[in-house]
């Protein structure tokens, strides 16, 4: 049972860290705690307030998923954040936009339960921003074809971010 909690903690903190930025919406994390409670015979009291009081999109929500991110490991949770951006980047999401969403969540200054996002992670954010800028349309200094740059961009976020797991 600890262990479960602890991936539980894992994930709230890549929740709240992606729904900080807008990466994530609040139906997916009611879907998220909603799929914990299906699958475990006693839970933590807040995926029940996540699953319930969410609805109403009240302050009882928000809190719980903060109070069930407070043990969540920074190392870990960013795995999973970036399982999570691989993904987006496979379902076709604009990887200029990933980079802008994950650039301002490395550049957020966190207190608890939202933590600083490891360095090797906020490393690689900062290479992509800047590959990112250089094949900008407006003012990037490689004037090339906007699908072709857009296609590197992907490859090269997706290399990039695949060596951190």
């Amino acid at each position: 049972m600890r262990a479960v909690n602890q991936q539980v903690a894992d994930e709230a903190l890549t929740w709240g860290w992606m729904h900080w930025v807008g990466l994530a919406s609040w139906p997916e994390i009611i879907a998220w705690a909603d799929g914990w409670i299906m699958q475990l015979e006693q839970w933590p009291n807040e995926l029940t307030e996540i699953s319930l009081y969410a609805r109403a999109r009240d302050a009882d929500m928000s809190q719980a998923l903060r109070d069930l991110s407070r043990a969540g490991r920074p190392e870990e949770a960013a795995k999973l954040l970036v399982g999570r951006m691989l993904a987006r980047l496979d379902a076709g999401d604009n990887p200029h936009e990933l980079i802008y969403r994950l650039c301002q969540l490395s550049q957020t200054k966190f207190e608890r339960p939202y933590v600083f996002l490891p360095d090797n992670l906020s490393d690689a954010i900062y290479a992509l921003e800047l590959h990112s800028e250089s094949i900008d349309p407006e003012y990037g200094w490689l004037k090339r074809d906007a699908a072709t740059d857009t296609l590197w961009l992907r490859q090269e976020a997706y290399r990039i971010l695949s060596g951190l797991i």
